[in-house]
Order: structure tokens, then C-alpha cells, then sequence
């Protein structure tokens, strides 16, 4: 077979490109090597012929190492020559197609265990890799970042998003990464960005086992989903989401003209994908004084994601807010959308009873028998109002679910549920970051408020910054029949139109003369973006959704700049 000596550690140079001289035919009866340049030349073409009729896809820097293969080795052998001629200086042959994948796939890792190899750190323990960071993400994108300008690059990836907020995946040591990712804590997913394999370990499988880490993360956290954003024309990647379970998300409009296509918007589902566990999470640069506190707030038995209270700062409440003092032990409660967190369990602990928890996601109620077989877990999908399994009970409760669903505009069916789970005068118990004047209208069909509290917030609670939280105890209504799904939306939809016209308007004085000086010229998009909403703002928004927003508003699909009247207008339509 026609080949290169040192073809083997030409394969294993950084960023080399593989350059498949094979027929179509070949291709589909042979099989394809993943992200190999199609080259065709047949036996009688040219092979001179061949690479300018490829110049186009051929890449531009002719230092980049390249390594040609065919059937056999012959045709490969020619356009390597074809290709050193064109000016590329690093170019060898590796014969035919068989030995190439076969020499692929013994540079596989070898029993790759995430829970050893992938840590997950906050953006203050992540400072220490800053510099490995650096160099993976310039060796991955060097066209980004083709120098080193001195920003701090955690800001830089975190981009818009509070850095705060930033955790970051990371497989390999403080002073080399083989890989890593960003993910940021949404209000309904765990988002995922900034995807790095370092180019000698590509094809190993390596990016698509940091995904099933961050899925598996992303479960332990209490989300049903992983949610991020991928160049349209990132076949490999969208591959490789595509088989972790990825689906496409409704994307921002754009013309077929548009100089910038939007990203395609993917969420896949949360959960343990083959056997690979959520990743180990770095220490803290923290002092001891501080490690102990935390020890002493947080209670190391239960290590489930609790959103918004801990149960320390809700037990006080739930007796004198439901008037069920001295009732606890005969008690049948649900914890509705109950994710990770062992709220239902804690309280039969505290106070007995028979304890219940449901959630639409499988995988995570799989999790949490296992953990507390004493509590009966069943999944269950409320989008139609349907009891939870093992109605009736005597109290409802839910920390963030409703948030949750109302963001998706799918609370009625979450409210349905619960009145529909609860005996005739069972309590609701709601956690939530929306204040009073929202929840009780929007609960009143169903549900009559009995108590409300407004809790300070503890500083280790795991949720976005806010001065307080919502406790709220309703009382479920005295009624023949509650109303139907759609006369409960169409009540919601006129509830929450009336309170976003009289709350806090985003178009203060202040802020329209802002605006207007900030667009005293129109402004691209991105700028637009960054000009029009807060950090904190952005936070929970993010560009791609400003995008395809802004294309509904125009209702063209246009990228086109926004001017200081459309900006202002774009607000009221967005409020």
C-alpha cells in the first residue's frame, strides 16, 4: 500500500485535516470518516484537477497539516503531491481508507470515567485554570482570539451573563485542559456554551462525554433540560447533539440574504446518559471559617438542589400559614415538580405523615427512589390538569415549579393539578419569586389566599440574585367543577396583561431619555441588545431570543439596525 513512513504521527499533529480522495460510491458502500474534506479523484482524473476543483473548502492557512487517504493508498498518493504543489507545506499520505479509521479509533480514550475527569468550578475556584483556559480556547478558536489581548477570559466567554452566574466543565489539570464547556443556570435549564476539545484529542468522543456530564449536571440541579445554541452550519456538533437527544428550538427569523444566519436553538433532555454521572465540583478558594459556616447552615444528609428556601427557612412557616398545627402526622402531602430536592421527604421526617413527590422527568424520579425509598416518587405531566398520582392530599407543595411553568405559559395546567390533587379545603403551599399582587389574582379561580409571607433571602440559597421570596398558602375552593383549561388561560392571560400594565414599567422617564441617547444612532442588533436591557436583564434573556423577538416585532425577519423610536416601541411590544 502506497503511504508515508510517518503518516501515524502526522495524524496526530494539532488541527490536522483529513482529506478523503475517495468517489461518492465509495463513500456509501465503505463508510465515511467523520469531519475527513471530500476530495474525490478517480483513478484516471487529475489529481491537480481534483484540489483546485476543491480550493474553495481547502483550508486557507497552508501550514495546517493535512493527511490524505483513499481506497488503497494511490489516488491519495497524488493528490498529497497535487496538494504540496498548491503550496501546502505539511501534507503526507496515509493509504487507504481502512488503516486511517482503524488508527482513529485506537486513539479513542480509554475508559473514560467523567466522575474522575470532568470537575465542575464556579467562575472564583475556575480563576485558577484561567490560564489553561486561555490556551485551550485560542487553540480551538483561533480565529476568536488570534491573540492574547490581556482580557480576563472568563468574562470574555461569560460574555453578557453575570460571571457569577458562569460554572465551568473542566477535563484536565490547572496547568492543561483537554476540554471544557460554560454553563449558566437559566430559569427553566441548564444552558451550555463554549464547548473546547483540545485538537490533539478530537474524535475521541471526548465533547460528546462533557455533554452527557453537563446533562447529568444538569439533572442533579433540578432541571428537566440542556439548552444551548449551535452555527447552523456545525454539522459535526449538531450530529453529535442530535444523538444526545438534542431537538431544535424554535429559532430567531431571518432572511435568506442575511449576512449573519441565527444559531440554532437546542435543548435535549436532562438526565444520566450512558452511565456517565454529573462531574465532581472543585473546591472553593475559600477560608476555613467560611467552610464551617456553611456546615453549620447546610445539612450534609440531604444533598438534593433546593430552589429558592432551604427547608431550615421554610419548616417555620408551613404550620402557622396553613393552620395545620398539630395535624402533621395524618397528613398526605405532594411535592409538585419536586425535581432533585427532597422537600417531601424532610417533611414526613419533621413532622411524619405520608409523603409524595412527582415530576414530569423520569430519570430524576428514578434518582430520588433510589435515594429515599420511604417516598412514593412517580412521574407525572400536569400540562392537562390531571391529579398527581395518589391524590387526594391534604397539602400541595411547590418551590419554583409554578415560576417555572408560568415562564413557559404553562401554569393553568400546573394550578388545574394541584386542585385537582387536594381533598375540598387542602392547602397550597407556593414558593415563588413573584409578588403577592400576581399570584393571588392568578390563583383566585381556584384557589382563595389564606396566609403570605415575604422571606429574605438566605445567602447560600442556590437561585438568581433577589431581595426576597414569595411564601404563599392558598386554600382550595368549595367548587362543583373547576373551570376548563381555556378559561383558566384566558383569565391568566387577562390577570397577568393587567398587572405588567400597572407594575414597574420598563419605560421609566429615566430610561427613555437613556435610550435615546444611546441611539441617537440606529444601532446593529447585538449593540441594540447590549444597549436596551440591564445585566441582570440579559441574565435571563438571552441575545438569540432579543433576536427572534425583534424579527416578530418587525414581522419580516429582519436583521436591519434599531433607531431610538423602534427601540422604544420594540420595549412596549416586548412588555
Amino acid at each position: 500500500m502506497p503511504c508515508d513512513d510517518a503518516w501515524q504521527a502526522h495524524l496526530a499533529l494539532p488541527n490536522v485535516v483529513l482529506i478523503d480522495c475517495r468517489n461518492l460510491d465509495e463513500l456509501e458502500s465503505h463508510g465515511r470518516i467523520e469531519d475527513a474534506l471530500h476530495v474525490p479523484c478517480r483513478l484516471a482524473d487529475d489529481a491537480t484537477a481534483a484540489v483546485a476543483a476543491a480550493k474553495s473548502r481547502l483550508p486557507a492557512d497552508p501550514s495546517t497539516p493535512l493527511l490524505c487517504f483513499c481506497a488503497v493508498g494511490g489516488r491519495s498518493r497524488r493528490v498529497a503531491a497535487a496538494l504540496r504543489a498548491a503550496g501546502y507545506a505539511r501534507v503526507a499520505n496515509g493509504g487507504g481508507h481502512a488503516d486511517v479509521a482503524a488508527a482513529l479509533a485506537a486513539t479513542k480514550l480509554e475508559e473514560i470515567t467523567l466522575a474522575d475527569v470532568v470537575e465542575v468550578a464556579s467562575s472564583a475556584a475556575a480563576k485558577r485554570y484561567e490560564a489553561a483556559i486561555r490556551a485551550l480556547v485560542v487553540a480551538c478558536f483561533p480565529a476568536q482570539f488570534p491573540t492574547d489581548d490581556g482580557a480576563p477570559i472568563l468574562d470574555v466567554l461569560a460574555g453578557f451573563h453575570d460571571l457569577g452566574d458562569c460554572e465551568w466543565l473542566l477535563v484536565g489539570t490547572v496547568e492543561a485542559l483537554d476540554a471544557m464547556a460554560m454553563t449558566v443556570r437559566y430559569h427553566d435549564s441548564l444552558y451550555v456554551a463554549t464547548l473546547c476539545v483540545a485538537p490533539r484529542l478530537r474524535r475521541r468522543g471526548l465533547g460528546s462525554l462533557v455533554m452527557k456530564a453537563a446533562s447529568a449536571f444538569a439533572a442533579e440541579l433540578g432541571f428537566r433540560k440542556v439548552t444551548g445554541a449551535v452555527d447552523a452550519d456545525e454539522r459535526h456538533l449538531l450530529t453529535m447533539y442530535a444523538a444526545l437527544g438534542a431537538t431544535e428550538e424554535d429559532a430567531a427569523f431571518a432572511s435568506p440574504n442575511a449576512t449573519t444566519q441565527p444559531k440554532k436553538r437546542l435543548a435535549a433532555p436532562s438526565g444520566v446518559v450512558g452511565g456517565v454521572p454529573a462531574p465532581a465540583r472543585v473546591a472553593e478558594p475559600r477560608s476555613l471559617d467560611d467552610m464551617l459556616a456553611d456546615v453549620e447552615h447546610v445539612d450534609r444528609h440531604h444533598k438534593g438542589f433546593e430552589w429558592l428556601l432551604e427547608w431550615d427557612a421554610l419548616r417555620p412557616l408551613l404550620a402557622p400559614m396553613t393552620g395545620l398545627l398539630g395535624d402533621y402526622d395524618r397528613l398526605a402531602v405532594v411535592d409538585l415538580g419536586c425535581g432533585s430536592s427532597d422537600l417531601a421527604g424532610r417533611f414526613a421526617d419533621a413532622f411524619g405523615g405520608a409523603a409524595a413527590g412527582v415530576d414530569r422527568d423520569g430519570a430524576i424520579i428514578d434518582g430520588m427512589r433510589a435515594r429515599r425509598p420511604d417516598v412514593a416518587w412517580a412521574t407525572h405531566d400536569w400540562a392537562d390538569g390531571a391529579a398527581a398520582p395518589g391524590a387526594p392530599f391534604d397539602l400541595c407543595l411547590d418551590k419554583s415549579s409554578f415560576d417555572a411553568t408560568l415562564a413557559e405559559n404553562d401554569q393553568c395546567g400546573l394550578l388545574l393539578c394541584a386542585f385537582r390533587s387536594l381533598r375540598p379545603g387542602g392547602r397550597y403551599v407556593v414558593v415563588s419569586l413573584y409578588p403577592r399582587d400576581l399570584l393571588a389574582p392568578l390563583f383566585a379561580p381556584l384557589f382563595a389566599l389564606d396566609n403570605f409571607a415575604s422571606v429574605p433571602r438566605p445567602a447560600l440559597a442556590t437561585a438568581p440574585a433577589a431581595e426576597a421570596v414569595s411564601v404563599a398558602a392558598f386554600r382550595r375552593r368549595d367548587l362543583a367543577e373547576p373551570p376548563s383549561l381555556g378559561a383558566l388561560r384566558d383569565a391568566a392571560d387577562a390577570t397577568m396583561d393587567d398587572y405588567f400594565k400597572r407594575a414597574e414599567t420598563m419605560l421609566t422617564p429615566a430610561r427613555v431619555a437613556e435610550i435615546r441617547r444611546n441611539f441617537a444612532a440606529p444601532l446593529p442588533l447585538d449593540a441594540a441588545f447590549a444597549a436596551l436591557f440591564t445585566a441582570d436583564e440579559r441574565v435571563d434573556y438571552a441575545r438569540d431570543d432579543f433576536r427572534g423577538d425583534v424579527a416578530a416585532f418587525r414581522g419580516d425577519g429582519g436583521g436591519a439596525p434599531l433607531g431610538a423610536d423602534e427601540a422604544l416601541a420594540f420595549l412596549e411590544y416586548a412588555m
